[in-house]
C-alpha cells in the first residue's frame, strides 16, 4: 500500500484559503469549476478542519493510494474540453500542486 503524509502548513493553509476566496464570487463557468474542483479536494483530503484553526506547526496528514487513486479518476472524469469540467480538474491540480504531490499518470483531455 503506497502512503503520503501531507504537511500542512500554516502557509499552506493561507494559500488554500486565498484560492477559495478568490473563487467565492463565481461569474464564469471556469471560475465555478476550479472552486467545485477546490472544494471536491478539501473534502477528499480533509482539510477543512486545518483551514479555520490556528496551525501552529506543521500537521500531518496522511492519505493512501486509494483515495489518490479517486482524484486520479475524478480528474480523467473531468479532464475534457468543457470548461466547467476542464477547471474542475485543474483544482484539483491545484492542491495537488501546493502539496507537491506530482501524479505522472494523470490523462490527457478527450475530445468531444
Amino acid at each position: 500500500m503506497f502512503i503520503v503524509t501531507l504537511e500542512m502548513t500554516s502557509e499552506r493553509k493561507d494559500q488554500l484559503l486565498d484560492w477559495i476566496s478568490l473563487n467565492e464570487k463565481v461569474e464564469d463557468e471556469y471560475d465555478a469549476g476550479i472552486q467545485a474542483g477546490l472544494q471536491w479536494m478539501l473534502d477528499k483530503l480533509g482539510l477543512r478542519k486545518y483551514l479555520y484553526s490556528e496551525v501552529e506547526i506543521a500537521s500531518p496528514i496522511i492519505i493512501d493510494q486509494a483515495l489518490i487513486d479517486e482524484c486520479k479518476m475524478k480528474f480523467e472524469e473531468n479532464w475534457i474540453q468543457a470548461v466547467w469540467n476542464s477547471s474542475f480538474a485543474l483544482g484539483i491540480i491545484m492542491v495537488f500542486n501546493l502539496f507537491n504531490i506530482e501524479i505522472v499518470e494523470f490523462p490527457t483531455a478527450k475530445r468531444d
